[in-house]
């Protein structure tokens, strides 16, 4: 078991993650303006924000996400 854990551990970070650190700065206007807008939690609002600022596709299959995406002219993959 703890084999496994530490091959996990060495495939994530493998991983070619990105820190946002443009998020933060942008909660307090853009991601509270959209969660208004858009009635979501401020949790999908940050991910909506993130796919509209960079131009990126959303993958989801919450509802009121998806519906949010299409509103802002955000493309939509099901998932």
């Amino acid at each position: 078991m703890p084999a496994d854990v530490s091959i996990r551990l060495e495939l994530i970070g493998d991983l070619p993650i990105v820190i946002d650190n443009e998020t933060s700065p942008r909660a307090l206007h853009e991601i509270l303006a959209l969660t208004r807008a858009q009635n979501l939690t401020t949790y999908d609002a940050t991910y909506l924000e993130l796919a509209i600022r960079r131009g990126l596709p959303l993958a989801t299959n919450d509802k009121r996400l998806r519906s949010a995406g299409m509103n802002t002219g955000v493309q939509i993959i099901p998932v």
